[in-house]
């Protein structure tokens, strides 16, 4: 099983996990433990250390890592064929330690090492014959599948395996917001659910009297009534109205003339109820279109609203799994950050010294 396949186990789901996340999560949870255990234990650096060989102070100097920690740096002394302790000194002065006549002139009987630019440089420099070696602690290389980390005990598998999963697990909480569907249109969660369209979709435009009606009422009345009112008629040499209405013809007793009149009255009425007669069957065109429009409608409301209420308890349904997983993962989060504290408990825990320690009577001093 892999280091993955087992961050996935304490995670929840390994499908879940971003590749590239655990890929960090692990450099970075090395990191956290050899920051630490130069903290706390720093005698347990020894186990974690490589040894780097130095012939200059530029072109094979490795830089050094983030957090990494140099337990000591040596060079060989040919002329003498010693290994000699370097000592280190502030960067500040590592211009003199190649100045004879500077107090911080180092010889090769007394070497210094100091940092620059990230990089360890030893003075004298080193050489091929005199070389200079860096004994440092810093993370290794992650066999993910092999489950092995270069210069890293197998008993500190367990806590960076706890240590990568805790920023797993901080990383998937932080992506539940963006899980959790924003409304019911939510395509990456539902079907798509517009909103109800509660207009009727009716072509033919309410139909209204045609203005020939009122013409035809208004001048059956004027004859019959008003003969100041009788439009557009004149003598035919143009002197002036007579056009009489059948109240004048009544009074006068001429019932020719009442009789004629009555009769253009009449046509005038017939011409208007042809009319309302065209008028009265645009109506019920249009109110039989309107009626058959709200039946459509009111099946569509009906669908609506089916399919409204399907889509809720699938929203109240994804919330509640959500919120699930959410509480598991939060519980999970605390339990990591038990065994990480009590793995950190562990390492704190210094051997005995060799020289302080009585069998059978509890520890000398």
């Amino acid at each position: 099983m892999s280091f993955t396949a087992k961050i996935g186990q304490i995670t929840g789901s390994a499908t879940s996990n971003d590749a590239d996340t655990v890929s960090t999560a692990l450099l970075n949870a090395q990191h956290e433990i050899i920051a630490k255990i130069s903290q706390v234990n720093p005698d347990m650096l020894h186990s974690m250390s490589t040894e780097e060989t130095q012939t200059d102070n530029s072109s094979d100097v490795e830089p050094l890592d983030i957090n990494t920690v140099v337990l000591n740096v040596t060079r060989y002394d040919s002329t003498n064929s010693i290994t000699r302790n370097c000592t280190p000194i502030d960067m500040k002065f590592i211009e003199k330690a190649t100045d004879a006549d500077s107090i911080y002139y180092a010889p090769k009987t007394s070497p210094v090492y100091s940092f620059k630019n990230g990089m360890v440089e030893i003075y004298p420099v080193p050489t091929g014959n005199e070389n200079g070696k860096v004994t440092k602690v810093e993370p290794g290389a992650i066999n993910d599948n092999g489950e092995a980390v270069t210069s890293m005990p197998s008993s500190l598998y367990p806590l960076l395996l706890n240590i990568a999963s805790r920023d797993v697990i901080i990383q998937r909480l932080g992506s539940f917001t963006g899980d959790l569907p924003t409304d019911l249109n939510d395509t990456t969660v539902f079907d798509a659910l517009a909103d109800f369209d509660d207009s009727l979709g009716i072509t033919t435009a309410l139909p209204s009297v045609h203005a020939d009606y009122q013409d035809a009422v208004d001048k059956a009345q004027h004859l019959i009534d008003d003969v100041s009112s009788i439009d557009g008629d004149v003598n035919t040499d143009g002197s002036g109205t007579d056009i009489y209405s059948a109240q004048k013809w009544l009074i006068d007793e001429d019932p020719e003339m009442l009789s004629g009149t009555l009769s253009t009255a009449g046509q005038e009425l017939q011409r208007a109820s042809t009319i309302l007669s065209g008028f009265q069957a645009d109506l019920s065109k249009y109110q039989a279109e309107v009626a058959k429009e709200s039946a459509e409608a009111g099946q569509a409301l009906q669908e609506y609203q089916a399919n409204l209420t399907k889509k809720i308890q699938l929203f109240s349904t994804l919330i509640s799994k959500l919120n699930t997983d959410y509480q598991w993962l939060t519980g999970q989060l605390q339990l990591v950050m038990q065994n990480i504290a009590e793995g950190w408990a562990l390492i704190g825990v210094r051997p005995l010294d060799s020289q302080a320690k009585a069998l059978g009577g509890g520890i000398g001093k």
